[in-house]
C-alpha cells in the first residue's frame, strides 16, 4: 500500500512543483558603438531576445535601475531606446522582456549591462596671428591647445566655414586681401580610446590684411557659360565650365551661387570641370562663380573665386525643349 502511494506521488509531484524553464536573458546592442560619446550625439540601444519566445514586451533600465522605456511588439529584437548623450547619462543600461508560456506571462532575467561613457568637449584652444612686417601678408595663424591636451589635428575656419584640417598648428594665409580678411576660429582633435574628439572652438580672431595679394590674379579660375545667355527660359539646359591653371595641383572644383556652394567634385586631375543644369527653373536665376582647391604640404588651399556670371530666367519654354535631369558634374 505504501508503495502505491509513493508511485502516485511521483506522478503528481512534477506537475505541482516543476515551474516553466526560466527565460534566457536578452542582449543589449549599442548603435553606433563608441568607446566614448560627446554631448548631443544620438545612440540607439536595442534589446534582442533569444529566438523562439512569444515576446509580448520589452523594458529598458537606466543606470539608476529605473524603467525608461516599454514597447509591445510581436517581432523579437525590434524595440529600441534612443538616447541623446549627456554627461548625466553616464552609466550602465540593461533590458528585459516578457513572454507567454502556457498562458502565463513570464519575466526574463536582466541582460548583461552595457556601459555608456560621455565626456564633455575638450577645452577651447587659443588663437593668435603674426606677420612680418606687422599687418602685411602673408600672415601666420597659430592654434594652441590648452596645457595637457595632446592634439592630433587642427581645424581652421573663416567666417564659420572650414578652410583646412591639418596636423600642423599653424596656417599661413594664402588668399587675396579681400578673401583673407574676416574673423577666424580654430579647434583641435584629441584621441580618446581610439576615437577622435573635436574641441570647442576658439574665440574669434579678426584678420585684416593691408599688404599685396598673396595669391596672384593668375590663380583665379575662369568661368564660362554655354550657351552664353545670359537670359534663358524655364526648361532650358545650360553648362558652367570652370578652368584653372594647368600647373596647379588641383584636388577639387566647386561651383557657387551667390557665394554658397551648389556642387563640388570629389577629386579631379583635369584642368576644368563642368556643372550642368538640366532644366532651368526660376530659382536658378542668380550670380554664379567657381573656385578650386589645391594640395600643399600638410594642408589644402582654396583658390580665389572666378569672376561672376549671371543667369536670368524669363518665361517658359515649350515642353519639347525641356531636358530630363536636374544637375550634374562633368569632366
Amino acid at each position: 500500500m505504501e508503495l502505491l502511494h509513493l508511485l502516485a506521488s511521483l506522478q503528481i509531484l512534477p506537475q505541482l512543483v516543476s515551474p516553466a524553464a526560466p527565460l534566457q536573458a536578452p542582449t543589449v546592442i549599442m548603435d553606433p558603438q563608441q568607446p566614448v560619446y560627446v554631448p548631443g550625439e544620438r545612440l540607439t540601444l536595442r534589446c534582442l531576445a533569444p529566438g523562439g519566445e512569444a515576446v509580448t514586451s520589452y523594458q529598458f533600465y537606466n543606470p539608476r535601475g529605473e524603467r525608461v522605456f516599454t514597447e509591445t511588439t510581436v517581432l523579437p529584437g525590434v524595440p529600441w531606446l534612443v538616447l541623446t548623450a549627456e554627461t548625466g547619462k553616464i552609466g550602465m543600461y540593461s533590458c528585459e522582456y516578457q513572454a507567454v508560456r502556457d498562458g502565463q506571462t513570464i519575466y526574463s532575467a536582466r541582460s548583461q549591462p552595457v556601459w555608456i561613457s560621455v565626456m564633455d568637449f575638450p577645452l577651447a584652444p587659443s588663437i593668435s596671428a603674426n606677420s612680418d612686417p606687422p599687418g602685411k601678408s602673408p600672415v601666420t595663424i597659430e592654434c594652441s591647445a590648452p596645457p595637457g591636451h595632446v592634439a592630433t589635428r587642427y581645424q581652421f575656419l573663416r567666417q564659420g566655414n572650414l578652410i583646412v584640417s591639418q596636423p600642423g598648428a599653424r596656417l599661413q594665409l594664402r588668399q587675396s586681401d579681400l578673401d583673407a580678411t574676416g574673423p577666424y576660429t580654430c579647434s583641435y582633435e584629441i584621441s580618446v580610446s581610439g576615437r577622435m574628439i573635436q574641441s570647442r572652438p576658439s574665440s574669434p580672431l579678426s584678420i585684416h590684411l593691408t599688404g599685396p595679394s598673396v595669391l596672384p590674379e593668375t590663380f583665379r579660375p575662369a568661368l564660362r557659360l554655354s550657351p552664353t545667355g545670359p537670359e534663358f527660359t524655364t526648361g532650358d539646359s545650360v553648362t558652367l565650365t570652370c578652368s584653372a591653371p594647368s600647373w596647379e595641383k588641383k584636388m577639387q572644383f566647386c561651383f557657387l551661387k551667390a557665394g554658397a556652394q551648389v556642387a563640388c567634385t570629389r577629386q579631379v586631375l583635369e584642368d576644368s570641370q563642368s556643372y550642368q543644369i538640366g532644366r532651368l527653373g526660376m530659382e536658378d536665376s542668380g550670380s554664379y562663380t567657381c573656385m578650386y582647391r589645391v594640395a600643399e604640404p600638410g594642408q589644402e588651399i582654396s583658390s580665389l573665386e572666378s569672376h561672376p556670371i549671371s543667369i536670368t530666367i524669363t518665361g517658359e519654354a515649350p515642353f519639347s525643349q525641356h531636358v530630363i535631369g536636374r544637375t550634374s558634374i562633368r569632366t
